[in-house]
C-alpha cells in the first residue's frame, strides 16, 4: 500500500507540473514573439482568444486532477480505517491500516499544496503584472490590456499624418497629428523622430521645432514598425526669397529712398514680386517712425490693405507705393512693381467621355471666384499615367502651377505602376516649378461599389501621394472627390450614367471636390452653371454641395 500510494503522488506531481506549470506558461508566452504580439509579464499585454481557450483547457484538466485525488485519498482514509478496526489487535494490521491513512493524508495536503501553487502562478499570468512590463511594484499594478479576438486587430496596419510637406521659418513650430489603423489595435503608440536634429526636431507629442534652414524628415512609427513621414523644409526670414506659388520670381530687394537727406535708412521688401490671381503676398516697410499709407497704381490688377498685404486680381502688373516719414520726418515713398500671373493647372489621365470635361467646370467654378486660370489636359483615354508621360511628354514637362492625376482603373489598383508614372510627372513639373502643388485624385466607380475595392484603391492614391512628397520633394496631397461621388450615388442621386460614366451631377461634385480642395473653397459658396441640367438635378444642387463640403473641403 505505501508503495502504492508513492507512487501514485510521484505520478500525480508529474501530472501537475507539466500542465499545471509548463502549459500554462506556454499558454502566455507562445504568441510573444510569434508575430511581435506581448504579454502581461513578459512584453506588457493580455490574452488572445487561443491563450484564453488552452488556459481553459489547462484548468479542466488540472480540476479533475485535483477532484480524482480527493476522492482516492477519502476512499483510502476510509479502507485505513475499515482495516483498523477489523485489525483485531493484529500489530502488523494496525500499523498497515495507519501507514494507509496517514499517506493518504499526505497525498491529500501535497494535492492541496499543488492547487494553491498552480491557481497562484495562473492568477499572476492572468495579468497582475503592470501593463507595459515585467517590473514594477505590487501597489501600482494595473489590469492587463486584454487583446482583440482577431489577429487583424492585434497590430497597426497603417500610419498616416495630418501633413506630409511642412514649409517653416527658423523659429516656428507645429504639431502633427496621427491616425492609425485599425483605431482598435492593442497599442497605438507612436514614437518621433527626426533625421536632421539641426534642422528640426519633434517630441513625443507630434510637435515640430525649426531649428535651421535645410531639409529634415519628421517619421511616426508605431511599435511594430510601420510608419509615416513628412518632409520639412525650413526657411532663414533673413534670406528666404519668397516666391508665393507661382514660377520662382527674382528676390526681392529692399527699395530705399534717392535721396533720405542723412536720414535712418527706410526700406521696402515685399515677399515675392510675382504672384498668383487671387493669391496674397505681404510687403513690410522697416526704419520708420511714421504711419505707412499704402497704394496700387493700378487695383483691377493688384490691392493692397492697411497692413501691407497685396492681393492679386487679374493677370498684369502694377506699382506698389508705400508712404511714410524718416527718421527726421522726411516724407519718403517707396515703390515696387507687381507682376499678377494667371494660374495654369495641368491634368493627366482624364478621360474626357469619363470626367464629363471636369477640367473645365473646375475652371468654370474658379473663373466665377475671380481667378484667371488656364488649363491643360492631357490624356487619352484608357491609357496610364505612365503611357501619357511617354507619349504627350511636350504639354507635360512645362511651367503649372497645379497638377491633378488620375489613373486608370486597372492601374489604380496597382500602387506600383500608379507611383511610378505619377513620380515621373511630378518631377518633370518640379524642374520648371519648385513650388509646383500636386494632387492624387481618389476615384471611385459604380462597378467598384464594394467597400473593400473602394478603400483599397483609396489607400494606394493615398500611398502614392505621399511617396510623391517624399521622393519628388513637392508638396502632394489627394483630393477625395471618389468619396463624394459614393456618397451622392448612396443618397439616391443619379451620380454615374453607368458602370464608370460620371452624370453631370457627379462631375460638378468631383470638379467641386477637387476645387474646394486645391483652393481652400468652401463648396457651398461656389457658384454653379448647370448647363443643361434637368430640373430635377437643378433641385439637387444644394445636397450636391453639402456633399462636396462634407467629404472634400478641410
Amino acid at each position: 500500500m505505501k508503495k502504492i500510494i508513492i507512487v501514485f503522488a510521484v505520478i500525480v506531481l508529474s501530472i501537475i507540473s507539466c500542465l499545471g506549470i509548463k502549459n500554462v506558461t506556454f499558454a502566455h508566452q507562445s504568441a510573444c514573439g510569434v508575430a511581435g504580439f506581448n504579454d502581461p509579464l513578459v512584453c506588457g499585454y493580455g490574452k488572445g482568444a487561443n491563450e484564453v481557450a488552452l488556459e481553459n483547457r489547462v484548468r479542466n484538466i488540472l480540476n479533475a486532477v485535483y477532484l480524482w485525488i480527493g476522492i482516492i485519498a477519502v476512499i483510502v482514509i476510509v479502507i485505513g480505517g475499515i482495516f483498523y478496526m477489523i485489525s483485531a489487535g493484529d500489530t502488523n494490521k494496525i500499523a498497515g491500516a495507519k501507514n494507509a491513512i496517514m499517506y493518504a493524508i499526505i497525498g491529500l495536503v501535497v494535492a492541496l499544496a499543488a492547487f494553491a501553487i498552480t491557481n497562484l502562478v495562473i492568477g499572476a499570468l492572468d495579468g497582475q503584472a503592470p501593463a507595459g512590463g515585467g517590473g514594477g511594484s505590487g501597489q501600482n499594478t494595473v489590469p492587463a490590456t486584454p487583446r482583440p479576438s482577431t489577429e487583424e486587430q492585434w497590430q497597426i496596419s497603417a500610419v498616416s499624418l495630418s501633413k506630409r510637406t511642412l514649409v517653416m521659418d527658423i523659429g516656428d513650430t507645429e504639431t502633427l497629428k496621427t491616425e492609425v489603423y485599425p483605431k482598435n489595435a492593442v497599442d497605438t503608440s507612436i514614437t518621433w523622430s527626426s533625421d536632421n536634429e539641426k534642422v528640426a526636431t519633434v517630441d513625443q507629442g507630434g510637435k515640430i521645432m525649426a531649428k535651421s534652414s535645410g531639409k529634415a524628415t519628421i517619421s511616426a512609427t508605431s511599435r511594430n514598425g510601420v510608419a509615416d513621414k513628412a518632409l520639412v523644409t525650413v526657411n532663414d526670414p533673413a534670406k528666404k526669397e519668397e516666391s508665393g506659388t507661382g514660377t520662382p520670381s527674382t528676390p526681392s530687394t529692399p527699395s530705399t529712398p534717392s535721396n533720405p537727406s542723412g536720414s535712418t535708412k527706410v526700406t521696402l521688401t515685399v515677399g515675392s514680386t510675382s504672384i498668383l490671381d487671387e493669391h496674397t503676398t505681404t510687403a513690410k516697410v522697416t526704419g520708420n517712425s511714421g504711419v505707412v499709407r499704402w497704394s496700387s497704381s493700378n487695383n483691377a490688377v493688384m490691392t493692397v490693405n492697411s497692413n501691407g498685404v497685396v492681393t492679386g486680381k487679374k493677370p498684369g502688373t502694377a506699382t506698389l507705393t508705400a508712404k511714410t516719414l524718416d527718421a527726421k520726418s522726411n516724407s519718403v515713398a517707396l515703390t515696387k512693381k507687381i507682376t499678377v500671373r494667371e494660374i495654369k493647372i495641368l491634368w493627366v489621365g482624364n478621360s474626357k467621355t469619363y470626367v464629363e470635361d471636369i477640367d473645365k467646370k473646375a475652371a468654370e467654378m474658379l473663373k466665377g471666384r475671380g481667378y484667371s486660370v488656364n488649363t491643360t489636359r492631357v490624356t487619352k483615354g484608357g491609357k496610364s499615367l505612365k503611357w501619357n508621360y511617354t507619349n504627350q511628354g511636350t504639354n507635360i514637362k512645362k511651367y503649372y502651377d497645379y497638377v491633378v492625376l488620375q489613373e486608370r482603373t486597372g492601374s489604380a489598383k496597382s500602387e506600383s505602376q500608379f507611383y511610378d508614372g505619377a513620380f515621373k510627372i511630378a518631377k518633370a513639373v518640379k524642374a520648371k516649378n519648385s513650388d509646383v502643388k500636386v494632387y492624387v485624385r481618389k476615384v471611385w466607380h459604380l462597378s467598384d461599389s464594394s467597400t473593400s475595392t473602394r478603400d483599397t484603391v483609396n489607400k494606394i492614391a493615398t500611398n502614392v501621394a505621399r511617396k510623391i512628397a517624399l521622393n519628388a520633394g513637392v508638396f502632394s496631397d489627394t483630393t477625395d472627390d471618389g468619396d463624394a461621388l459614393y456618397k451622392l450615388k448612396a443618397s439616391g442621386r443619379k451620380a454615374f450614367k453607368d458602370e464608370r460614366h460620371q452624370s453631370k451631377m457627379g462631375a460638378y461634385t468631383a470638379a467641386a471636390c477637387i476645387v474646394s480642395k486645391m483652393f481652400k473653397i468652401d463648396p457651398t459658396t461656389i457658384t454653379y452653371i448647370p448647363g443643361n441640367f434637368s430640373s430635377s438635378e437643378k433641385n439637387s444642387l444644394s445636397a450636391l454641395k453639402s456633399i462636396a463640403k462634407e467629404e472634400c473641403y478641410n
